[in-house]
């Protein structure tokens, strides 16, 4: 069960990576070079400054916008706005902005159901019976973009989720939703985030918030490790480096 669910993780993951990386013909795909694609067809990370830019979140379809921070944004017409305070230190609360937020997307895109005995490879487990297909789930989420009685999402919404610089705060929200609402182990939620923006880093206290978190979701034991080494991390150097991810 564990390697199945491993493996199907990762394609739901490899699916958020490829949006990254593919550049599309059509408008409403459309990125500049500091947003990122997270989930195809739904959810970006950017920096403020993208907020705004017009132009660019009506060509990219651009239906939500959801602040993690303090400072103020330019509000647009045609798009719904959610902002969650927190600030850029080891000491905030990630838990609280990462479950607000799963609050607000799991309207949007139905969450992945993960039973409380799926856990991380190398954990064992002993049955497939009522396992979801992430893969197949995500597939079809994509076809059904498409069929006028079957949306996708809400509205057929696109989010954008930002902080200040879409490297700390905001990168490590998108990691929490990644792990409690879309399936996805830390790891593989790494490697989504740096596929879409090369720069991310959170800091050493949401690192250690997120490696918790992991070992909850999937119900680890003392002793028994999660995908992410807490001690191999350290602030202010790029996940991409620290994981060796390319």
């Amino acid at each position: 069960m564990a390697k199945k669910n491993k493996q199907k993780g990762k394609a739901l993951a490899a699916r958020g990576a490829a949006g990254t990386s593919q550049k599309s013909s059509t408008p409403s795909d459309t990125t500049s070079s500091s947003i990122g694609c997270i989930l195809p067809n739904f959810l970006y990370l950017a920096p403020v400054s993208e907020t705004g830019n017009v132009n660019l979140l009506q060509q990219m379809g651009i239906t939500h916008i959801i602040s993690i921070g303090k400072n103020p944004v330019t509000r647009e017409d045609g798009i719904t706005y959610h902002k969650f305070g927190m600030l850029d230190n080891d000491q905030a609360d990630l838990r609280a902005a990462v479950d607000k937020v799963c609050e607000v997307l799991n309207v949007i895109f139905p969450p992945k159901q993960r039973r409380t005995d799926d856990q991380p490879e190398g954990v064992e487990g002993d049955s497939d019976e009522g396992q979801v297909d992430f893969e197949e789930l995500f597939e079809a989420n994509l076809d059904a973009s498409s069929a006028k009685d079957e949306p996708r999402v809400e509205g057929n919404a696109k989010v954008l989720i930002h902080c200040s610089a879409a490297i700390s705060r905001s990168p490590a929200v998108i990691a929490g939703y990644l792990m409690k609402s879309q399936g996805m182990t830390l790891r593989e939620s790494f490697e989504v985030l740096v596929r879409a923006r090369d720069a991310v880093s959170p800091n050493i206290g949401f690192l250690r918030q997120l490696c918790e978190r992991e070992r909850e979701i999937f119900g680890l034991a003392d002793g028994e490790k999660g995908t992410v080494d807490f001690e191999k991390l350290t602030s202010n150097v790029k996940l991409a480096k620290m994981l060796d991810i390319s």
